[in-house]
């Protein structure tokens, strides 16, 4: 396996092409709004997920050179930006329309891209029976969690409101 730093590395610039591919087509007005939110929200559930990745790099860091180079290295300063950037991003997508849309997204993105990046740069792959039908048990456990939330009976009841019955269409 890659040492912790490289992976880190390749997983923050993965993870940054990822949420600005999802970020992009957002601010265009022809996107509707719920695919907006959506999008926002798929782009901040990646942001947890690649900080989630450079908390590893960090412990590594400590873990090989002490609390004072650990903290005091690139790692740290890039999963300081990472969780400011998706703090303000879960914000934007939690105002950019209905909530159930932008917390559905952003917690399928996750650990979805979680696993992406375990996969591509950790070589955490196993092999085997066991490990292929635990696979396809989470698998089938994201997809059914997110088919509830989106078939949820509080989201059809609510549609586009908030609060109060505020209509936050456009």
């Amino acid at each position: 396996a890659p040492p912790a730093d490289r992976s880190g590395v390749a997983v923050a610039v993965f993870g940054t092409v990822t949420m600005l591919t999802l970020i992009g087509p957002a601010p265009r007005r022809r996107v509707p709004q719920r695919r907006r939110t959506v999008l926002l929200g798929l782009a901040a559930g990646t942001g947890f997920s690649v900080t989630a990745t450079l908390i590893l790099a960090v412990g590594n860091r400590i873990a090989e050179h002490g609390p004072v180079v650990g903290l005091l290295d690139w790692p740290t300063v890039v999963l300081a930006g990472w969780g400011l950037i998706t703090s303000v991003l879960v914000q934007v997508a939690f105002a950019s329309g209905a909530l159930p849309a932008a917390l559905t997204a952003m917690t399928a993105a996750d650990p979805l891209a979680s696993w992406v990046w375990s996969l591509l740069f950790f070589d955490t792959a196993a092999t085997g029976a066991l490990a292929l039908a635990g696979y396809a048990g989470a698998g089938a456990l994201l997809a059914g969690g997110v088919l509830l939330l989106a078939y949820s009976p509080t989201r059809s009841a609510a549609g586009d409101r908030i609060g109060g019955g505020v209509d936050v269409r456009p």
